[in-house]
C-alpha cells in the first residue's frame, strides 16, 4: 500500500489552508456518495468535544488524540464519513473504513500533532492503557507503517488486548487533519487503508482550501 501524504500549498501565512476550516467547509470537503465509484459512502455523525480519553503513560497521548480527532477538533468542527467497498456476491463488507477530517488551531499546531505523533508510535510500541473501559481499554502493541509518508503524515496500526487490530492512517494539510480508520469485518485482521481514498480525499480536500 502506498499511501502519500497531503502537502500544504505555500508558507502558512499566505494559505488559505492554513486557516482552520469552518465546519461547512470541511461538510464540502470530505467525501461522499458518487465521488468514488465502488465504495458505499454514508456521513457519520458524532458528539465532539468529548471527555479525552487519557493514556496511563503521557507519552503515548498523542495516539489515543489520534484514534479519536473529534473529541480534538477546534471549535468542534470536524466532518465524517463511513465507507465499505461494494462486493459483488457479497451480503457483508470484508472491511470498513471511518474517515474523518478535523480543524486544529493553525498549520504549525497541525505539523507539531503529526510529529509527537511520529514519536509516541516509536515510544510506545509495547502497548499501555487508557481510563475508558470496553474492548479498547487496554492496547498490547503499537506498529508504525511500513510506507514513510513524509513529514506531513504518518501509519500506524494498533491491536489491543482483546485482540481487536485497527490500522490508522493520519495526514496534515495546512490547518486540517485527515483521519482514516481501516477496520475487518472481523475485527482480528489488519486491512491496509485502500490509497484511492487517500487520493481522492486529498483532491476533494485541496479543492475545498483553493
Amino acid at each position: 500500500m502506498l499511501l502519500l501524504a497531503a502537502v500544504a500549498c505555500g508558507d502558512e501565512k499566505g494559505s488559505a489552508s492554513s486557516k482552520p476550516l469552518s465546519r461547512a467547509q470541511l461538510s464540502r470537503a470530505v467525501l461522499t456518495q458518487g465521488d468514488m465509484p465502488g465504495y458505499k459512502i454514508s456521513k457519520k455523525s458524532g458528539s465532539g468535544n468529548r471527555d479525552l480519553v487519557r493514556a496511563d503513560k503521557k507519552s503515548c497521548q498523542p495516539i489515543v488524540n489520534a484514534m479519536d480527532p473529534e473529541a480534538l477538533a477546534y471549535e468542534n468542527r470536524f466532518a465524517a464519513s463511513h465507507i465499505i467497498k461494494n462486493t459483488e456476491g457479497s451480503r457483508a463488507p470484508t472491511a470498513e473504513y471511518i474517515l474523518t477530517i478535523s480543524s486544529v488551531e493553525s498549520a504549525s499546531v497541525a505539523k507539531r500533532t503529526v510529529k509527537d505523533l511520529k514519536k509516541a508510535i516509536s515510544a510506545c510500541n509495547s502497548g499501555f492503557k487508557t481510563g475508558s473501559s470496553g474492548l479498547a481499554s487496554k492496547v498490547s502493541s503499537v506498529t508504525a507503517g511500513e510506507v514513510s509518508l513524509g513529514d506531513e503524515g504518518v501509519e500506524f496500526s494498533v491491536e489491543y488486548q482483546s485482540s481487536l487490530k485497527r490500522r490508522y492512517a493520519v495526514t496534515q494539510k495546512g490547518a486540517s487533519l485527515t483521519t482514516i480508520v481501516a477496520q475487518h469485518a472481523s475485527w482480528r485482521r489488519l486491512v491496509p487503508v485502500p490509497q484511492k481514498i487517500v487520493d481522492a480525499q486529498r483532491q476533494k480536500l485541496a479543492e475545498t482550501v483553493k
